[in-house]
């Protein structure tokens, strides 16, 4: 038998750490086999996160193999997983099971859930999915649904990557759609302006304004400080085209939404470029000796 036990561990009251057993661990049926276990696992969170239900329910995660006597990381497992085309839905469904945005209710107050300081639980996961098969951006969108991007790490680079990686198609609309304003977190701003000057993000929503206005309406569910969103997001799309500016506007303006004057002034963020994917990528997914 492939796998033989998932091992669910608390070396400290910050930290659980899942240790799965493997046998195979560059083999489709090996890989398959410890993927499965996982996910029976993380099906048990967050509730099977604590070791008693009064406590606080740890916000680390770390994740190990383990077999024939050595050990690989959860970067290491899932680089390899992806490659397998058949394994790639339950590798969709593991970066479900550890996102606390779908779970019944978050006990982190959306601080996150971590696998160390720069990665959150699942991005180990997501990143090589989503670069792997375009269908699996949706994947890394519900993924950074759960994430707390008000203190992002590789997220830039992240979203810039797959936007170049995939060009404009529905998939890395709907993710640009969800930066603009559920998604802006600390750099979505930076971000857009960056996309739009420098990698074609421009003509694709200047093909049809109107129509991205109304992805945007619909992917964002954010209430509080919307009209501001929704400005800034304008703001960066549209720095040196005042005219569709004041169109984005007036379009939310139909649908209800109410501008202050002072969400009606075109100041654009500065335009700089996100740090190179790679070194961002390893920066966050190198931070931690357990790798």
């Amino acid at each position: 038998m492939a796998v033989r036990r998932t091992t669910l561990l608390h070396p400290d009251p910050m930290t659980t750490h899942v240790r799965v057993s493997i046998d195979g661990s560059r083999t489709e049926a090996g890989l398959g086999a410890a993927l499965d276990a996982l996910v029976g696992v993380a099906r048990g969170f967050p509730r099977a996160l604590g070791e008693n239900e009064d406590e606080e329910v740890p916000p680390f995660l770390v994740v190990t193999f383990h077999g024939g006597g050595r050990w690989l990381s959860e970067r290491r497992f899932f680089e390899r997983a992806v490659r397998f085309a058949s394994l790639r839905p339950a590798i969709a469904r593991y970066v479900e099971l550890v996102n606390p945005a779908s779970w019944r209710s978050d006990p982190f107050g959306k601080t996150g859930f971590w696998t160390s300081i720069a990665a959150p639980a699942g991005s180990l996961a997501v990143v090589p999915l989503a670069l792997s098969d375009v269908k699996y951006v949706a994947t890394a969108i519900q993924h950074l649904r759960g994430v707390d991007l008000d203190h992002e790490t590789f997220h830039r680079s992240f979203v810039t990557e797959l936007w170049r990686r995939w060009g404009p198609c529905e998939e890395t609309r709907r993710l640009i759609a969800f930066r603009a304003v559920d998604g802006a977190g600390q750099h979505g701003d930076e971000d857009l302006r960056w996309l739009a000057a420098r990698c074609e993000l421009g003509p694709a929503v200047n093909a049809d304004a109107d129509a991205f206005a109304r992805l945007v309406d619909a992917e964002s569910k954010r209430e509080r400080y919307r009209a501001l969103y929704v400005a800034n997001a304008g703001r960066s799309l549209f720095a040196d085209a005042p005219g569709r500016f004041a169109r984005w506007l007036e379009f939310f303006e139909e649908r209800g939404l109410a501008f202050e004057a002072s969400h009606r002034e075109l100041v654009a963020p500065n335009l700089y470029a996100p740090k190179p994917w790679g070194e961002a990528w390893e920066s966050a997914a190198s931070c931690t000796e357990r790798d």
